[in-house]
């Protein structure tokens, strides 16, 4: 099973395995591409990854271009221009790795055995959101979903998504969503 979303220019798919999932990122105009071989305990940490990753290229694109610029304007010479782009290409390796920790298999394990659906949750308001599922004994989820944003997440079909709008005194609760009403589009 796929499921795709846009990000911020990329498109990310996430692919599910026996043993967890895997993403595939591309920019819209496909000039750029990535693979993860590597598998993640649950689809909220593979796309939460596949951002990350999605970011650091999008960071290192615009670096090199930068770069580039900087070897014709500051009349840089080959050996500083190497030596920048290497130092940019260790960061982006280097930030990728500390965020992509492999679960242990007990993780993935009990992720198979309590989450049965996959969910997504737009936030069609210009205002900031936090949603939370908190119904859940001894499991906690929340993220910050943007204007415009969709998150998608695991969930167990009992577990209630609350909404809260940010403002500048705190988050008021907007709405309570099943999130077996939140069943996510999934492209097989």
């Amino acid at each position: 099973m796929k499921v795709k979303e846009q990000y911020h220019g990329w498109v990310i798919e996430l692919v599910s395995h026996p043993n967890g999932y895997s993403f595939h990122c591309w920019t819209a105009q496909e000039r750029i591409g990535i693979t993860d071989r590597q598998l993640y305990s649950s689809l909220d940490q593979a796309l939460t990854i596949a951002k990350k990753r999605a970011d650091l290229e999008t960071m290192r694109w615009a670096l090199t271009r930068f770069l580039d610029d900087a070897c014709l304007h500051y009349k840089l010479n080959l050996d500083e221009m190497i030596a920048l782009e290497a130092s940019i290409l260790e960061f982006v390796a280097a930030a990728f790795r500390e965020d992509s920790a492999m679960p242990s298999s007990t993780e993935v394990h009990m992720l198979q055995a309590t989450c049965e659906l996959f969910c997504a949750y737009k936030n069609t308001t210009s205002k900031l959101q936090v949603v939370r599922i908190t119904n859940i004994s001894g499991w906690y989820f929340e993220k910050v979903v943007f204007p415009q944003e969709q998150l998608l997440f695991e969930a167990l079909p009992e577990a209630e998504l609350e909404i809260y709008t940010g403002t500048a005194w705190g988050a008021t609760l907007v709405e309570k969503i099943c999130c077996s009403q939140l069943k996510a589009c999934i492209f097989e």
